[in-house]
């Protein structure tokens, strides 16, 4: 009899079980409003997926600046060159060079403008002096000098940031420069 009725109570249990199972009601959850609330969240206050940008430009509250760097280019007397946006004229904040092997004569570099090469200067911006035997990291400043003014530092759309290996006082392009080693930086903001 205990038998019987275990069977008995088993092939209950069983039978409210599936039951229960093929009556339990449908659930579904809307999620779509939540995702809309997200994907506003994100557009209102953005996202970067990594410190290290590979875009020229960021913008934040309308302000866009554009950065650049670039190696050394040999056998040039144009060391680097650098374009402005073609859309907007742009105004240099900072630009920098990075000698980082010493040559055996001194060596003279020039920063300047051009509004239509990259391989020459029309506007001088400054002018770096480094004696021999030494490596260097040079930064223009952006305070006008004598020898340049504030519309110096604008640059007219599509116009080039030349930064040039001067001997003597002329454009040369000398031994040293087919094995000089560094690296120029800028960065412009957009007017």
């Amino acid at each position: 009899m205990n038998n019987k009725l275990a069977t008995g109570v088993a092939l209950l249990a069983l039978l409210v079980a599936l039951g229960v199972g093929f009556l339990k009601p449908n659930v579904v959850v809307d999620v779509s409003p939540l995702s809309n609330v997200i994907e506003d969240v994100v557009e209102r206050l953005g996202a970067v997926a990594s410190p290290v940008l590979t875009s020229p430009f960021f913008q934040v509250n309308g302000v866009r600046e554009w950065s650049y760097s670039e190696a050394f280019t040999t056998a040039s007397t144009t060391a680097c060159s650098f374009r402005t946006p073609q859309n907007s004229t742009t105004t240099l904040v900072y630009a920098s060079l990075k000698v980082t092997t010493a040559t055996t004569t001194a060596t003279q570099w020039e920063f300047g403008k051009n509004n239509t090469t990259f391989d020459a200067t029309t506007t001088r911006l400054g002018l770096v002096l480094v004696p021999t035997s030494v490596q260097i990291t040079a930064v223009a400043s952006t305070s006008p000098s004598n020898a340049t003014q504030d519309s110096d530092l604008q640059f007219a759309p599509g116009a080039y940031l030349n930064i040039k290996w001067i001997a003597n006082g002329v454009p040369s392009c000398t031994a040293n420069c087919t094995t000089m080693v560094g690296l120029c930086k800028a960065k412009f903001i957009e007017n």
